[in-house]
């Protein structure tokens, strides 16, 4: 509540209270389901761990195995959310024309070929921004987010049909280096 308060009014505290609000929902359906454990939004905390990925408390934690892991996102007024037994991530983008420039700083060369390669109905721009939740849902589950910057992130593949990605951290562009982690992302 203090976050809150703390922010100046406007977008960037609506967005937040929004993106709590649905982090609230997605915990309380997980809990419900895996749990059999009726909360109430009063009693979920969404709090941040020091990197700024958001944590789930409250006293009802102690009684469960397993606490949610949870991951919050926003573009305007629409705030989703998702809960999970592992760290976990999403995004969502507006497809909208990217600035000039947007492709080269965001995506690898080895990127925007996966990018032209694909078949479909849909538009770059709609793959550009699939692409780009791709990696932010893949850092979110990470829990670094983009702090090293969008290419320490890279998608290796799409399929065209589902929109399903493979999402890469720690590898150099189109390389298949040791140490490095996939992460399926769903469309």
């Amino acid at each position: 509540l203090s976050s809150y308060r703390e922010m100046v009014e406007g977008s960037r505290r609506t967005e937040w209270i929004f993106g709590r609000a649905a982090a609230k929902v997605a915990v309380r359906m997980w809990v419900k389901r895996h749990c059999d454990m009726v909360l109430y939004p009063a009693d979920i905390i969404i709090s941040n761990d020091p990197s700024g990925g958001p944590r789930v408390g409250g006293r009802w934690t102690s009684q469960l195995e397993r606490v949610p892991w949870i991951s919050i996102a926003h573009k305007g007024t629409t705030a989703i959310a998702v809960a999970g037994p592992e760290p976990i991530g999403i995004d969502v983008e507006t497809v909208c024309r990217r600035e000039e420039g947007f492709e080269r700083i965001a995506f690898h060369e080895s990127e925007r070929d996966v990018i032209d390669n694909l078949n479909g109905s849909s538009s770059r721009d709609e793959w550009l921004a699939r692409a780009w939740c791709a990696k932010e849902a893949a850092a979110k589950a990470a829990g670094t987010g983009l702090s090293a910057g969008p290419k320490s992130y890279e998608v290796r593949k799409i399929d065209a049909a589902s929109g399903d990605s493979v999402v890469t951290a720690g590898a150099s562009p189109g390389g298949r280096d040791e140490g490095r982690t996939d992460f399926a992302i769903k469309s």
